[in-house]
């Protein structure tokens, strides 16, 4: 029983000898980031920083990839199902309600950057666009070998401009 922990689908969570492990548990998609996922992730850092037995929090993926990016085939958060009468800034694409959609799907992410705690990235495999964001939001980076890291453009979309979170690295 978690204190903010409200259930481990996607990912896995557990603590040994002060380190807190996190575990993106979708390696059928290769770990690809569905919203739940990324509510379930926030949810377990909140945890790791939180506890007092966790000195540092280690993030990895299952099935030998870190992460493949978005779950693209469920849609994002201007495409999500809701009265088609009631108006919504992130159905009217413009530069400022684009903005706002980013950072909005983008603000759970943030919570890895804002712990009080190191975060470490454990990468192996894939660890692609929104798989790179959350690498990019950890304190150490640790990737195998043969991961391979990328922000690819996807078709469609184009490239989004989140790898500009380079910036990043700067102030950890």
């Amino acid at each position: 029983m978690y204190k903010w922990i409200k259930q481990e689908k996607d990912i896995a969570f557990s603590v040994d000898d002060k380190i807190a492990r996190i575990v993106l548990n979708r390696p059928e998609k290769r770990n690809a980031l569905s919203i739940a996922m990324i509510g379930e992730l926030a949810d377990a850092l909140r945890e790791a920083d939180d506890r007092l037995d966790v000195s540092v929090i280690v993030i990895e993926g299952a099935g030998g990839n870190f992460c493949s990016g978005y779950d693209v085939t469920e849609g994002s958060y201007a495409t999500r199902h809701h009265d088609p009468d009631i108006r919504y800034r992130s159905d009217v694409h413009s530069v400022e309600n684009d903005y706002w959609t980013l950072r909005e799907q983008q603000a759970p992410l943030a919570h890895v950057f804002d712990v009080h705690k190191p975060v470490i990235a454990k990468i192996e495999g894939y660890c692609l666009a929104g798989g790179c964001e959350l690498a990019l939001m950890c304190d150490i980076l640790l990737a195998a070998n043969d991961a391979l890291l990328g922000h690819p453009g996807v078709r469609g979309l184009g490239t989004p401009p989140n790898n500009f979170w380079l910036y990043h690295m700067g102030p950890q």
